[in-house]
C-alpha cells in the first residue's frame, strides 16, 4: 500500500528446494552456483572469468586483501546470461540477483530488449528461482539486513518511470513503495536496522539527488547535486548528477557518488558523503576517473575505479575518512567490473 513503512515488514525465513553439486573448480563447474568461501569479503560482477570481450557478468567473491578470487556463478557455462548485480541477506549461501537473459533470441544480452529480471538463488544448492519477470527492468535492490524483505526499483508500466516497491524473499506481498508519475526513483538502499531507505530521485531534465525515504508522503531530499551540464551519453545522468547511495554501518551519513565530467566512457565521478545529523556534504574520493556504485561496510568503502589512461578497473578498499586506499585487484582494459559489495 502507499506510504507503506519499511519497518511494518516482518521477517521471512526464505526456503529454496532442489539440489545441486559443489566443485573445487568454480570455472569449469557446470553447477550454476556455489557459496563463498567462509573468509570471503566482498562480492561483484564482472566478466573477468572470460576473454570474450561479449560474455555476460557472473558474481565473484574476493577477500578484502585481494586474495582468494573465486567465481560463485556459471550461469554463461550452459546459457548466455548477465548478472548485472547482486544482494546478499543474513544467509551467505543464497542471494538475489538482477540478470538479463538473451530472451529475444537476439544472440545479445540488452536489458532494454531482453528486459531485466529478478531472481532468488540458493548458492550451496544451485537452485534459483524468479520473483519479477523481466519486463518489470529492475534497476536497483536490496536485501535488507534483516533478511525481511528486497527492496527494489523497477518500471512502473502505466506511468513508463521507475518507482520504488519491496517484496518479500520468496516473491510474495509485492506492493510499491512510491508511484510518482513524473518522477524517477531508483537505486534504493536500507538502513542497517531495515526501518528507512535512501534512493535517487530525477525530477524533469534536472540532475538527480539523494532522498531519504520514510514514506510515500515522506520523501526528504539530502543532496542538491552539483552545477548542472551536459547529459551523459546512454544513461540518465548528466553532470551534477548525484547516485548510488549507501548508509554508513552506524546509519548516520550517507555515501553518494556525483557525476563531475562526462569524462571517457561512464565519466568521472567523485565520492561523496551526507551526514544526517548536518545535512553536511563533504567530498571522500575526487579527482577525473570514472567510480562506480560505492557500498559501504564495518571494514571500509569499497568501489570500482578505473583509471583513463590505462582503461583497466580496479577493486579500492578506503576507510571512511578517506584514507588507508588499496587496490585489491585490477583487471585487464575492457573487462566490466561493477557493484561491489561487502558479504554479510
Amino acid at each position: 500500500m502507499r506510504g507503506r513503512s519499511l519497518l511494518a515488514l516482518a521477517p521471512l525465513v526464505l526456503a529454496l528446494s532442489g539440489c545441486g553439486q559443489s566443485d573445487e573448480n568454480p570455472f569449469l563447474t557446470a553447477n550454476p552456483g556455489r557459496a563463498p568461501r567462509a573468509d570471503a569479503e566482498i562480492v561483484f560482477v564482472s566478466s573477468a572469468w572470460s576473454t570474450d570481450p561479449a560474455a555476460g557478468r557472473e558474481l565473484h567473491a574476493i577477500r578484502a586483501d585481494g586474495t582468494g578470487l573465486e567465481r560463485l556463478t556459471a550461469f554463461n557455462n550452459s546459457r548466455a546470461t548477465d548478472v548485472v548485480e547482486a544482494s546478499f541477506g543474513i544467509d551467505r549461501d543464497k542471494v538475489i540477483l538482477r540478470r538479463v537473459q538473451d530472451r529475444n533470441g537476439d544472440g545479445k544480452l540488452e536489458p532494454a530488449a531482453d528486459g531485466v529480471a529478478l531472481t532468488v538463488m540458493d548458492l550451496a544448492r544451485g537452485v534459483e528461482r524468479e520473483l519479477l519477470a523481466p519486463n518489470w527492468k529492475v534497476d536497483g535492490l536490496d536485501w535488507s539486513p534483516s533478511g525481511a524483505f528486497v527492496l527494489h526499483s523497477a518500471v512502473t508500466p502505466a506511468s513508463g518511470l521507475e518507482d520504488l516497491f519491496v517484496i518479500e524473499p520468496n516473491g510474495t506481498n509485492r506492493e510499491p513503495l512510491t508511484f510518482s508519475p513524473a518522477a524517477r526513483e531508483r537505486r534504493p538502499r536500507t538502513d542497517a536496522a531495515s526501518t528507512v531507505a535512501v534512493f535517487e530521485r530525477f525530477e524533469g531534465t534536472a540532475p538527480s539527488q539523494i532522498y531519504f525515504y520514510l514514506s510515500a508522503t515522506d520523501l526528504i531530499p539530502l543532496t542538491t547535486g552539483g552545477p548542472p551540464g551536459e547529459l551523459l551519453p546512454g544513461t540518465l545522468y548528466r553532470v551534477g548528477s548525484d547516485a548510488d547511495p549507501d548508509f554508513s554501518p552506524k546509519s548516520d551519513a550517507v555515501l553518494f557518488r556525483r557525476l563531475t565530467a562526462l569524462g571517457a566512457g561512464a565519466g568521472f565521478w567523485d565520492l561523496m558523503t551526507v551526514s544526517l545529523d548536518t545535512e553536511l556534504t563533504s567530498p571522500l574520493v575526487t579527482g577525473p576517473r570514472f567510480r562506480g556504485a560505492p557500498d559501504w561496510g564495518p571494514k571500509g568503502i569499497v568501489f570500482v575505479e578505473i583509471d583513463p589512461t590505462t582503461r583497466q578497473p580496479s577493486l579500492v578498499v578506503i576507510q571512511a575518512d578517506g584514507t588507508a586506499r588499496k587496490t585489491i585487484a585490477t583487471f585487464p582494459a575492457g573487462t566490466e567490473v561493477t557493484y561491489p559489495r561487502w558479504l554479510p
